[in-house]
């Protein structure tokens, strides 16, 4: 077998090898293709990785010199190439062993490659030949890597993804210190299946070791006996809970009423989406779920759990729940293996325990099992909490217990309350159940409350990513049944009121869901005038108007007298996320005002909130200000660049257009504004710099983007006839500064480029409004004295000079330089 590899630098220049004695990292050669497609083709790796199948010789082949190219392309200084490396096992090396330097004994364990994605982050991924698992060659490996990718390549954050299910991967990243966040749902497209996945992330400098622990439901044996009260036990087994316990029935109604969201559910997806939240919470070191087990045939009658583990200000603190099955009530089996839980709980971490001081729990006024369970085992009662349980009618009090681990507590500490009695059940009844909701109708729609039959609409709709980026979508059955729930719930609790936007009957959408309005904050003390209005739209039905028709059918609801079946408000609020461009037109059109931007008001990532954070738009309306009259002002005022058509001197056709974040003209962007030339005469600190990324790329057309939007600022891409992006050209606070300003991608140079797109440009802004045009009564532009091709465009466009600004513009270099000043009126431009 020949290795096919292209010729090139070669990539042994670059690619280091990297060893801790047992385990190695080297370049991948010829002699690795037999051993790549046993990696490839063994059921783990095809299960949870992206290779192809079926996967052969010529695949193999393929990767090899893939992983070589990237080699070879780094020795040539392209940081953006993959690295990757084949990974070796010592033979006969102790897992502990880092003494092994001779050159033989090593043979192909697997591959791990770090591939940076931009803006010095890479993602790590790896696949470990099956012969070498189970060994602590994945860790190893990574450790290397990671090590000489943040030192050596470039790199200052590592992205670890991985499917969710895919626990061996989500630990050996967790071994690494990578930091995981919840599931991503699609995050892991693949060509067998899709799936929802984890991000973990993990930052030059950190620790390659776990940063908090990952939890075990440990197994804990009680035989049959009596308890220190004499009470008689049976025997009892706790253990971690397994795909074969989903139970053949759903919750029964004693299950349903308290502890809804903790019993598993009987349907195969819903109960697999039920064990893998338990199995996030052990991994992420918060929570340990056991089934409480009849020794005997080891069935699953019920569980008990341990939540709130590792909170920083009560780490020796934990909050209890359970739950049993009908068939484990009155057996003991609860009593038996709260006691089994607790001695676990309070045992010192180094004999195997948590080391715990304090086990904190809540049970209903009327659930009088669960407070019987409780003062049998010990807790005490601390307090009442009122009115904190269930909704509407069956509104009732709480009931807090505590047990401590007396023995090591500080001296001088107060003791638990003595064991009380049991608390008599207390519901507190309301005089009416919730909110009333009453059918709104509106232009060609009904608004109603969610019910149960929307249930399949919900789960159905597209699930777009680039829709939902700013809200979650519904989501499947399961999510879509929890969301209707939550509906009613806040409905009854008084807070919000949810609407289901459906067609009318007699038009063509008739019954279908097209989307909802949200009314939130009605029971905030501090503002009881007003009320937030939130909403969103079935992707299906975008562009249709449904959103504006709705919200004008709310607002009168909102505002409506109470006596005359109104919620009586008297202002009306809403936010949205700074780039939501499409809900903040709709609230333009709507006539609310934009009062205000809060900066870094949410994370990015509700995982990292430490991390990057996004601003939002906040916006309201009061009774009285004429919303007709203020959205017509307010969508006047926007500036959304109109499509111009024209020709350089030379004769080929140009388009000016709305710029967008395409992966094309974010590319174009990019080489743009890393060209020397351009650095040159428009760098400087906050501008263009030869580091420019695609995400600077991206913030600039979002912000172009809401400046179109808010009539701040106006500009277009100057695309060729195919589209292509040659630059760009904007007006600056229209109306006010009205500055023109532009560059031009360095292929478009000397082909009359700017002085066309200048000419179109000029004579749309100064055209009246009633004709199609901008309506500006003056446009300035300036250039750096030294730069010749600027004046002559700008001269040629018919602006006059009106002056220098000297040392007004700071370059690239950081030197400055004389601005020449020039404006144009409509007066100035020549006949068309």
């Amino acid at each position: 077998m020949t290795d096919a590899t292209p010729a090139g630098p070669p990539a042994s220049t670059a690619c280091p090898v990297l060893t801790d004695g047992r385990v190695r990292l080297r370049l991948h050669d010829a002699r690795d293709v037999p051993a790549v497609v046993e990696t490839s083709t063994d059921p783990e790796a095809v299960r949870w990785t992206t290779v192809p199948s079926p996967y052969g010789t010529g695949e193999a082949q393929w990767w090899v010199g893939h992983m070589r190219e990237g080699w070879e392309a780094r020795a040539t200084g392209d940081e953006r190439a993959v690295m990757g490396w084949a990974i070796d096992l010592h033979e006969g090396a102790a897992r502990d062993d880092r003494s092994a330097t001779d050159e033989g004994g090593w043979r192909f364990a697997g591959q791990v490659e770090i591939r940076p994605i931009g803006g010095g982050v890479g993602e790590l991924g790896l696949v470990l030949h099956p012969e070498a698992r189970g060994q602590g060659v994945m860790t190893a490996a990574c450790r290397l890597a990671m090590a000489w990718a943040t030192e050596h390549g470039g790199l200052e954050t590592l992205h670890w993804r991985t499917a969710v299910g895919n626990w061996a991967s989500r630990r050996a990243g967790w071994r690494l210190g990578f930091r995981f966040s919840s599931a991503v749902r699609g995050l892991m497209p693949q060509e067998r299946e899709t799936f929802d996945g984890w991000v973990g992330t993990w930052r030059a400098g950190e620790p390659m070791e776990p940063v908090h622990p990952w939890r075990a439901a440990v197994t804990l044996e009680g035989a049959a006996g009596v308890d220190g009260r004499g009470r008689e036990l049976p025997g009892v087994r706790l253990r971690a809970f397994t795909e074969g316990d989903r139970p053949a029935e759903g919750p029964d109604a004693e299950g349903l009423r308290y502890m809804h969201t903790s019993v598993p559910p009987a349907g195969e997806a819903e109960f697999t989406a039920w064990l893998t939240g338990l199995r996030e919470q052990m991994a992420t070191g918060t929570g340990i779920h056991w089934a409480v087990c009849d020794p005997a045939t080891d069935e699953a009658l019920g569980g008990i759990s341990l939540f709130r583990l590792g909170n920083p200000y009560q780490p020796t603190s934990a909050q209890l729940s359970f739950w049993m099955h009908p068939a484990g009530r009155g057996r003991g089996l609860l009593h038996a293996g709260l006691l089994q839980v607790v001695d676990h709980a309070f045992a010192p971490e180094d004999e195997g325990g948590l080391g715990l001081v304090r086990i904190g729990s809540e049970a209903r006024a009327s659930n009088t099992a669960s407070i019987g369970a409780h003062l049998r085992a010990g807790f005490r009662v601390v307090g009442q909490t009122l009115a904190s349980a269930g909704a509407g009618e069956e509104l009732e009090d709480s009931w807090a217990f505590e047990l401590l681990h007396e023995a090591r507590l500080p001296e001088g500490t107060p003791r638990g309350t003595p064991p009380a009695a049991r608390p008599a059940v207390a519901p507190r009844a309301r005089a009416e159940a919730g909110l009333p909701q009453p059918v709104l109708e509106g232009d060609g729609i009904v608004l109603r409350a969610f019910t149960a039959d929307d249930v399949p609409a919900l789960a159905a709709m597209p699930s777009e990513t680039e829709h939902w980026r700013f809200m979650g979508a519904p989501g499947n059955v399961a999510e879509a049944r929890e969301y209707v729930a939550q509906r009613e719930q806040r409905r009854l609790a008084g807070t919000d009121l949810t609407y289901a936007v459906v067609g009318a009957e007699g038009t063509e959408l008739a019954g279908e869901l097209l989307g909802a309005m949200n009314l939130l904050g009605l029971a905030d003390r501090h503002f009881p005038d007003t009320a937030e209005v939130g909403y969103w739209v079935n992707p299906a039905h975008r562009g249709g108007g449904v959103l504006q028709r709705a919200l004008d059918t709310v607002l009168d609801f909102v505002t409506r007298p109470v006596a005359e079946g109104g919620l009586g408000r008297a202002r009306v609020v809403a936010t949205t996320h700074e780039d939501n461009l499409a809900s903040q037109a709709v609230l333009q059109r709507a006539g609310f005002t934009l009062w205000g931007t809060e900066p870094a008001a949410h994370p990015v990532d509700d995982a990292e909130p430490t991390g990057a954070r996004h601003a939002i738009t906040r916006w309201a309306w009061t009774v009285g200000e004429d919303r007709v009259e203020v959205g017509a002002a307010t969508v006047a005022r926007r500036r959304l660049p109109a499509t111009l058509q024209g020709s350089t001197r030379q004769g080929e056709r140009l388009v000016l257009a709305a710029v967008t974040d395409s992966t094309a003209d974010v590319a174009r962007i990019v080489e743009a504004c890393r060209d020397p030339e351009s650095v040159r005469w428009l760098g400087g600190p906050g501008r263009i710099h030869a580091g420019y990324t695609e995400a600077d790329a991206r913030s600039f057309v979002a912000a172009l983007s809401r400046g179109c939007l808010h009539g701040t600022w106006a500009g277009w891409a100057i695309r060729d006839a195919d589209g292509l992006l040659l630059g760009m050209i904007d007006v600056q606070e229209p109306g006010e500064r009205s500055e023109i300003g532009y560059w031009v991608h360095p292929e478009a140079r000397g082909r009359g480029v700017v002085s066309a797109a200048l000419q179109l440009l000029v004579r749309h802004a100064l055209t009246p409004a009633g004709s199609g045009g901008m309506g500006l009564r003056r446009l300035t532009i300036r250039h750096a004295a030294d730069n010749a091709g600027s004046r002559r465009a700008i001269e040629g466009a018919g602006f006059q000079r009106i002056g220098l600004a000297r040392r007004a513009g700071n370059l690239g270099d950081g030197t400055f330089a004389d601005d020449v000043l020039y404006d144009l009126l409509p007066e100035d431009l020549p006949a068309c």
